[in-house]
């Protein structure tokens, strides 16, 4: 997504315009990943399946062993802990995406 943008951006020709609304297009798809993370999520883990299936790579997140936490006595709740797919998308995928939009919007948005 950001590949075709920034070879464009290095063109001679380019103008500021032209510019403005590559960057505008690229922040758009990314808020719309965002917006739309658990969608966006499947379909990007669904490419990443099929590669590592073609290229016969490991597809497996490792689990983790979490240790219990002690449940004080007004605690209704248990400690539920994240798969190893879940916990690379909150922690790995959100995280980049939400990096991303903030560097797109204060690099470029902050010059204008």
């Amino acid at each position: 997504m950001i590949g075709p943008v920034y070879r464009q951006l290095q063109a001679v020709a380019i103008d500021l315009a032209t510019a403005s609304t590559l960057l505008n297009d690229c922040v758009n798809q990314f808020s719309a990943m965002r917006t739309n993370v658990s969608e966006s999520w499947q379909k990007l883990y669904a490419e990443a399946q099929q590669f590592a299936a073609a290229n016969e790579v490991s597809n497996e997140f490792p689990m983790e062993r979490h240790r219990k936490k002690k449940k004080m006595d007004d605690e209704l709740l248990s400690d539920s802990s994240l798969t190893g797919r879940e916990r690379f998308k909150v922690d790995v995928y959100i995280s980049v995406l939400d990096e991303v939009l903030q560097q797109l919007k204060l690099d470029f948005w902050s010059m204008t």
